[in-house]
């Protein structure tokens, strides 16, 4: 079977992971890298076929040496993962920082995670990691946004500051991540870089607990009760995602790293 890329495109968006497989094979071995990424998802997930973390690797890498930033990033998620092969911290590091070079904002976001923590690197490094966030946070990465708000707000490789630690919580929270609206939460509650509204606060909370995070749902009950009315009447951890490049939404099996 022959066709074009977009055509095995069209087929894995449908889910039709068998036909968009068979298109992309050719494709692949000839060269092209983003056909060699998305078999490289396909075998990593099992789509339409049992999983397959060697062949995964071979495709990844493939694409990786090509330069492809979303192959790139996927090699670092299976070495994060140990998916067929030992885990490699190392290897983790060397594979997003080359992705991360290249724009890829998911990258950038788990690359200041792993110097935040000092993870696959020699030592934390707090100011490293705030300028990845950063580079992630202003491509609209949601995760960097409410991560470099936790950095503003601990004064953690940034001189704190609790109004741009708000701005970025608010800019997390409004593309629906739960940290961010809980972290926002806290700062109406507290009165951080925000005018104290245990209203609104109460609100934020709710939106995070809906989502399932449950340090929020106690908060929003003792932000709640015997509060003044208000005006309008009203942490996971680790993994990598990647973005897209030619096709709809991927994954890599894996989730992303957060924390509030």
């Amino acid at each position: 079977m022959t066709g074009s890329y977009d055509d095995g495109a069209a087929a894995y968006e449908r889910g039709d992971y068998e036909t968009a497989r068979r298109l992309w094979l050719p494709l692949a071995e000839g060269g092209d890298a983003d056909a060699q990424t998305m078999l490289g998802i396909i075998f990593e997930e099992g789509l339409g076929i049992p999983h397959d973390y060697a062949a995964a690797m071979t495709w990844y890498r493939r694409a990786a040496h090509q330069g492809d930033p979303d192959a790139q990033f996927c090699l670092a998620g299976m070495y994060d993962n140990a998916k067929g092969i030992p885990r490699d911290p190392t290897a983790v590091v060397r594979w997003l920082r080359k992705a991360a070079d290249k724009g890829h904002a998911g990258a950038q976001f788990n690359l200041g995670w792993l110097y935040e923590y000092g993870e696959g690197v020699s030592q934390e490094y707090a100011s490293a990691a705030a300028a990845w966030y950063r580079r992630a946070a202003e491509q609209g990465n949601k995760s960097a946004q409410n991560s470099l708000g936790v950095m503003y707000q601990n004064g953690n490789g940034v001189q704190r500051d609790y109004f741009a630690a708000t701005a970025w919580f608010q800019k997390a929270a409004d593309q629906g991540d739960a940290h961010g609206q809980f972290n926002l939460g806290l700062s109406y509650e507290r009165g951080h870089g925000v005018e104290q509204d245990y209203c609104a606060a109460a609100v934020w909370y709710r939106r995070a607990a809906d989502q399932g995070a449950r340090q929020c749902a106690v908060l929003f009950r003792r932000a709640s009760p015997e509060r003044p009315r208000c005006h309008s009447g009203l942490p996971c951890r680790r993994g990598l995602v990647p973005e897209r490049s030619r096709t709809g939404p991927r994954s890599c099996s894996t989730q992303s790293r957060g924390h509030v």
